[in-house]
């Protein structure tokens, strides 16, 4: 079955999927998608992973179907001898171009020569290195040079993945590139000071860039190879502090490192569990070892995470692209450890100074507490009845001060326990402790001053009883009257009065006025 065949098969397969699902053919697949797959003719899921076009969800809903498909023209395949036939030319170019893609994306070692832009494809020529003579025309899409590869240059050894192809049109072999990798330390420093140029441009190393690390670390996100030793040396300096910490392992060397630790910064990023920082690290090596930290889509994860991101790459000699764009760079997996720690170290003591200082002053409160309060016993003993409502004035306005000194003090713990919630849980035993006894002894006070006010509530009474009988309107009670005559003066002697004046009578309940007839 020819490739245009197998093509259509795709197609009619991609009808069928949006039919059902009642879409557009475009958000099934594209054709571009779909002229990849028949060109790489993948066998399982996992080859379906390695085609442009083909994501997780499309894997999990369609692959299966569609490996069906090139399964079933795989099977149905005659196989016709190649002599004897006659081709047109473009069912031999089809026929060859069919079989190359059987080769899938191959890596070849050369030197670029004849650079050319044209239009939106640059054309090179990659010449063999071995001694044997040897060209090959190279086709490179203008958008990803420009973007990636902005470095290359006539003369420069490289590594390309690529897919072989015969351009019909005018029969020309030539390789599509797919990516490029420079070979040699002289290559590849020259890749890295023109990235690094360029990166410099656009302000990612600047300082006004780069986000402050949060004061208080807990969860820590980690982006290394779980087998490596960078991951050891990290854990075993972190120290014991209860850090939650997350590992995503990735390839860290290789043609697929680039790609996973992309991806890992991005699951991070898009998780909704909270991360306070990422930690990208990997132990030392050359600039060949260390080419996926120091490619542009690397920086830019670093660069668009909203993560503060911490570096340790390589030895202390050792300088990446990633470690120049993050946020923190302390060189080796240790010293990012090491840093983390002693941040959790200053976090602790500060806490356990400002405790220090609060507890010295809640003693002070104490102590001047008890003191007015053996002040107040003491007054009160002395103090008489008549200044007792004075009294009670002033208990009430040292209970007042008492309250809210105990308020001050327990929203000062409570705003502590807050910030250092994950991080101070003995000195939160401590401090609910002590407010547990400053609770009993507030309790007790209360008490005390309540008892005071009954025993001053008492000696009102007494007094009460002691000054009743004392009182001018109570003989008023018993039968007696009172005499005012003129400007309200009591009368006790008939001459105070003369006869014809009016004179004003109190008794225990109203008045009467009366006119004096004649006195005796």
């Amino acid at each position: 079955m020819s490739r245009v065949e197998l093509l259509q098969k795709l197609k009619a397969k991609r009808k069928e999927i949006a039919d059902h699902e009642g879409c557009e053919l475009f958000m099934v697949f594209s054709n571009k998608t779909l002229e990849e797959t028949v060109k790489a003719m993948p066998a399982t899921l996992a080859d379906l992973a390695l085609v442009k076009g083909w994501g997780k969800t499309k894997i999990a809903k369609y692959g299966t179907e569609m490996l069906d498909v090139l399964t079933n023209s795989k099977q149905s395949e005659v196989v016709v001898p190649i002599s004897g036939v006659v081709f047109t030319v473009s069912e031999f170019l089809e026929t060859a171009n069919m079989t190359l893609s059987q080769l899938g994306t191959v890596r070849i070692q050369g030197e670029v020569s004849e650079m050319r832009h044209r239009g939106s494809v640059v054309y090179f020529t990659l010449k063999d290195t071995s001694g044997v003579e040897g060209t090959m025309k190279c086709v490179l899409w203008a958008s990803k040079y420009e973007r990636e590869y902005h470095y290359l240059e006539d003369g420069m050894e490289v590594v390309i993945d690529a897919w072989p192809e015969i351009y019909a049109k005018f029969g020309a072999f030539n390789v599509r590139v797919e990516k490029i990798e420079p070979v040699g330390a002289g290559a590849l420093q020259k890749a890295f000071e023109a990235l690094k140029k360029k990166l410099e441009t656009k302000g990612y190393f600047s300082f006004e860039r780069k986000r402050p690390l949060p004061y208080l670390i807990q969860s820590i996100g980690v982006i290394t190879s779980e087998k490596g030793e960078a991951i050891n040396d990290f854990l075993k300096n972190i120290g014991a502090f209860g850090f939650e910490i997350t590992l995503r392992d990735v390839r860290v060397e290789g043609d697929r490192a680039e790609d996973s630790i992309v991806s890992a910064f991005r699951e991070f990023n898009s998780a909704r569990v909270r991360t306070d920082v990422l930690c990208l690290i990997r132990g030392g090596g050359g600039l060949e070892n260390l080419q996926a930290f120091n490619t542009e889509r690397v920086a830019e994860a670093v660069v668009s995470s909203r993560i503060p991101v911490l570096t340790g790459i390589g030895h202390e000699r050792d300088v990446t692209i990633a470690s120049l764009s993050s946020d923190a760079d302390f060189s080796t997996p240790t010293k990012v450890a090491d840093a983390i720690r002693r941040s959790r170290e200053e976090t602790l003591r500060a806490i356990e100074k400002e405790s220090d200082v609060l507890i010295l002053h809640m003693g002070d409160i104490v102590r001047e507490t008890s003191r007015a309060y053996s002040i107040l016993e003491e007054d009160m003993q002395q103090l008489p009845g008549r200044i007792l409502e004075r009294t009670r004035a002033r208990v009430s306005v040292g209970a007042h001060h008492l309250e809210m000194a105990l308020e001050k003090i327990f929203t000062a713990f409570r705003v502590l326990e807050n910030a250092f919630i994950n991080t101070a849980h003995k000195l939160r035993a401590r401090m609910q402790k002590m407010e547990h006894t400053f609770s009993v002894g507030a309790q007790r006070m209360g008490e005390f001053i309540e008892r005071r006010f009954r025993l001053g509530d008492k000696r009102v009474a007494v007094a009460e009883a002691a000054l009743t009988p004392l009182d001018p309107i109570s003989p008023l009670r018993r039968g007696y009257s009172i005499v005012y005559g003129k400007a309200g003066r009591v009368l006790k002697n008939t001459e105070d009065v003369t006869v014809g004046e009016h004179i004003e009578v109190r008794l225990y309940k109203g008045t009467l006025t009366s006119k004096v007839e004649h006195t005796s």
